[in-house]
């Protein structure tokens, strides 16, 4: 049998890239309340096994200066991203976020740092087995396998526009993010239909101070494929391009005009049944490729994970307080771990700036407030580092009197962890007279399972199983099994 290969999506992120970026701002700044940034993707190829993206930042800072006027400013930078990959893909697709990081500011300058977290999409060549029926006493199994072989693809760009009536009037936009969220992928005749909606949340300033833009649009686009029939199998990949709004007056109404540039790429498969081989040397989970016993007891690893923290603050003791204008600045300390055996309990100080506004003009108000998260500990044996970070995903005004802010925490541990499985890499033989052209085999046991039962699965002797495996009486649930096969009743 020939090799068997399938044209297939992938999908991986790219290493974290760093770009650094510096603002200069036109007037002195005395407080910094926000920086945003974010990417735009120009293009993307491969030359010589090494991916290539090349794009732009776009980033802006909002301050307040020091006659107490909120103000913003933007700049731009290029960037090129880099990396190695072992295996052929076409058919690119990159999509660029920004994590901002380290920021610090003087009088007349922001700078900081942007983490690139760049996802590529495309198709490549997989092999599913290169074991040949009759000529290798390797082979342990054949299956079947349904899979999806790709087709075909294609790109196409479009613009969602929506016009929005306001009572909002000689206003300016001081940063626009986007998401856009894809909701179905349908296949028709000679043609997919996608549907989804955008987010779309901006801040603004104008004769009152700062507010607030969020809406949602719903889309609907056709994306023309030749060949193309009703339920096959189909994805696709948006990007955001671009996000704008401009203030429009008519028939004496103030609206506002949201432009969206989007970008897709779909993707059409048929599905294939094909049959594959496992043999020693392949890359299943279920035959390790292996010529040595080796245990290993613990390997370092992390944990990341989210959590919303709701936190109460009573600013009644504002005078003439009017209104939030907003919360900036997040910051987060780890002020103390607990360890309490199954679960990790980390003590947390949470900082902001709140901005408000009152009769005689804008003023600001520093929040500090505690709390803590969990983390179950499982297996793990020592704690090395914490890493916290914290976002402002909403706030409102409770009674007239209390703030409330939630808080979006993202934290990141490093520690040691004990492995429990074993790494089996061969068998001695314990029979000089077997033939050393052997194969092994790999089952992962159910629970209660029994040696008989295990022996009956992987058509082997009971005692062959019994004599290279530590077990009492039954296995427990996952439990792998590695049973070293001589040539002569493999």
């Amino acid at each position: 049998m020939e090799n068997v290969a399938v044209n297939t999506r992938k999908k991986f992120t790219m290493d974290n890239y760093f770009s650094q970026v510096k603002i200069v701002t036109p007037n002195n700044i005395s407080k910094l309340l926000a920086v945003y940034a974010r990417s735009v993707v120009s293009s993307s190829e491969i030359v010589n096994n090494l991916l290539l993206v090349s794009g732009k930042i776009v980033a802006n800072a909002v301050y307040l200066t020091d006659e107490n006027k909120i103000e913003n400013t933007e700049t731009t930078l290029d960037f090129v991203e880099k990396q190695k990959i072992s295996f052929i893909v076409s058919e690119i697709f990159a999509e660029d976020e920004l994590e901002v990081q380290d920021i610090s500011f003087s009088s007349s300058e922001v700078m900081f740092s942007v983490c690139h977290k760049t996802e590529i999409t495309g198709i490549y060549r997989y092999l599913m087995g290169d074991a040949k029926t009759g000529e290798s006493s390797l082979v342990l199994n054949t299956k079947m396998l349904n899979v999806n072989s790709f087709k075909q693809s294609n790109d196409e760009t479009f613009v969602v526009a929506e016009e929005v009536e306001t009572n909002l009037k000689d206003i300016k936009i001081l940063n626009i993010s986007s998401e856009a969220i894809l909701n179905s992928v349908i296949s028709a005749v000679d043609k997919l239909i996608i549907e989804g909606k955008i987010k779309v949340n901006a801040i603004y300033s104008d004769e009152n101070g700062l507010g607030e833009i969020v809406k949602d649009f719903e889309f609907k686009q056709e994306i023309l494929m030749n060949g193309t029939l009703p339920g096959m199998s189909s994805e696709a990949v948006l990007k955001l391009l671009n996000t704008s709004i401009v203030e429009q007056s008519k028939n004496d109404k103030n609206y506002l005009a949201f432009v969206i540039d989007l970008s897709a790429k779909a993707y059409i498969y048929e599905n294939l049944t094909i049959q594959a081989f496992d043999d020693i040397f392949s890359l299943t989970n279920e035959i390790v490729p292996v010529y040595e016993l080796a245990d290993f007891e613990e390997y370092d690893g992390y944990e990341f994970d989210t959590d919303t923290i709701l936190t109460q603050t009573n600013i009644s003791q504002i005078q003439d307080f009017d209104d939030i204008i907003g919360v900036y600045q997040p910051s987060v300390k780890v002020l103390n771990i607990q360890d309490l055996g199954e679960k990790l309990i980390v003590k947390i100080e949470i900082g902001a700036l709140a901005v408000y506004r009152t009769e005689n003009g804008i003023d600001k108000l520093d929040l500090k407030h505690e709390a803590h998260f969990e983390m179950e500990k499982e297996l793990t044996k020592s704690l090395k580092n914490v890493r916290v970070c914290a976002n402002v995903s909403a706030f409102k005004v409770k009674a007239g009197k209390d703030l409330e802010t939630a808080f979006l925490i993202e934290y990141n541990f490093e520690y040691k962890k004990e492995l429990t499985e074993k790494i089996v890499k061969s068998f001695e033989l314990l029979n000089e007279k077997q033939n050393t052209d052997a194969g092994v085999k790999v089952y992962v046991a159910r629970e209660h399972q029994s040696v008989f039962d295990v022996a009956k699965v992987l058509n082997v002797r009971p005692e062959l199983i019994a004599s290279q495996t530590e077990i009492d009486d039954f296995f427990e649930a996952g439990q792998k099994v590695y049973v070293y096969c001589p040539l002569n009743i493999i």
